[in-house]
């Protein structure tokens, strides 16, 4: 899939700053599951509680998935790959989800679809942009790189080199 889209976002400008192509992708799990966590959060309250943090580790994890698959055949082509950047990081606006489940042809595929306050339906669903980085012959992925330099923690251990678990409460 080609298309011309373009993001007025200096934040995704810096993190896709060495990317030759970008992967655009969806997910969502449904409808159903929409329906379950609102019917659970009327009338089991806990239970409503525990499926929506279930169902938030699960989209995350389909979404790891695809990445997965992403930075396989992006190897195959001598590529690496950054971290999924979603609309909603930094100054990339909400209002770009949109124009991707567009591009996408989402609704009839996965019947994902976005409100009027560019909130996406299913509600568990999630939009990315993955870039894709000449590999340079080194073995650390951009993902790797990128982890630190688009977090907004500018003095937490990690970054100093050190071992979370050296971390006082």
């Amino acid at each position: 899939l080609s298309t011309n889209l373009t993001f007025p976002s200096k934040d995704l400008c810096q993190h896709l700053q060495n990317s030759d192509r970008c992967v655009l992708m969806a997910a969502t799990l449904g409808l159903e599951t929409d329906q379950k966590i609102a019917y659970y959060s009327r009338f089991e309250l806990t239970k409503g509680i525990i499926m929506d943090a279930c169902a938030t580790t699960a989209i995350e994890a389909l979404c790891d998935e695809v990445q997965l698959e992403v930075a396989a055949k992006a190897e195959q082509e001598g590529y690496t790959i950054t971290n999924r950047y979603s609309p909603g990081y930094g100054d990339l606006s909400l209002t770009h989800q949109k124009d991707i489940l567009k591009v996408l042809n989402t609704y009839p595929r996965i019947g994902l679809t976005v409100n009027e306050n560019y909130l996406m339906l299913p509600r568990k669903s999630v939009t990315a942009l993955i870039g894709l980085e000449k590999y340079a012959g080194h073995k650390e992925t951009a993902v790797a790189k990128d982890k630190c330099n688009n977090c907004l923690a500018k003095n937490c251990r990690f970054r100093r080199g050190g071992d979370i678990s050296e971390e006082k409460p």
